[in-house]
């Protein structure tokens, strides 16, 4: 059949591969994460290269040359930096060691969703983005523009000081700005006529 691989050296009759070749398993659950989803290009990139160094055993161990990374994968240096640091940040790996030159020794990683010798993975990534991060995002969201059934442009704000009530409520007035966006304090649009001011 066409395309199919051949019988040879590590392939067999069905064209599996066989023997002991190294591989490494991305599972479906981490990389239908969102802290994998959010990954840059770059940080994928520098991820399954870092991957390459795990040989099943040595995880904690991962040596990893910014200089080489760099050559190897056609991108700067401070790019491959940037991109450990993401991956740091959204959870997939773990700095062991730091490298200098000094000593000439690269730095040293740990894979989280891998064993370290006899502890379990940590797989940090599930975890993100942080409570706080995902709060901060929601509140952005609701404060940006949208429209109403009418075609208007409409803002949702925190009330003014005026407008809140003693129990923290608001009147849930709103108004329109100069340029016919209409504003409307949380707690929904204005009830009646009086409660919308221009």
């Amino acid at each position: 059949m066409a395309g199919k691989n051949k019988p040879g050296r590590g392939v067999d009759k069905k064209g599996r591969s066989k023997g002991n070749a190294r591989h490494d398993r991305l599972y479906a659950e981490l990389t239908g994460s969102a802290a994998w989803l959010s990954l840059s290009g770059n940080a994928v990139k520098v991820l399954i290269d870092l991957r390459r160094t795990f040989n099943g055993t040595n995880n904690g161990a991962l040596a990893y040359s910014i200089d080489k990374a760099a050559k190897r994968l056609g991108i700067g240096k401070a790019t491959v930096k940037r991109m450990l640091d993401e991956l740091q940040e959204k959870g997939f790996i773990k700095k062991t060691s730091a490298g200098g030159f000094s000593q000439r020794m690269a730095a040293t990683f740990a894979l989280t969703d891998r064993p370290i010798g006899d502890a379990m993975p940590t797989n940090e990534w599930r975890q993100w983005p942080p409570k706080s991060t995902a709060q901060n995002q929601n509140i952005t969201s609701e404060m940006e523009p949208h429209h109403t059934q009418d075609g208007t442009k409409a803002v949702t704000e925190d009330a003014p000081s005026h407008l809140r009530r003693s129990d923290g409520g608001h009147s849930g007035r709103s108004h329109h700005t100069r340029d016919g966006t209409l504003i409307v304090y949380q707690g929904g649009l204005a009830d009646g006529p009086g409660r919308q001011q221009r």
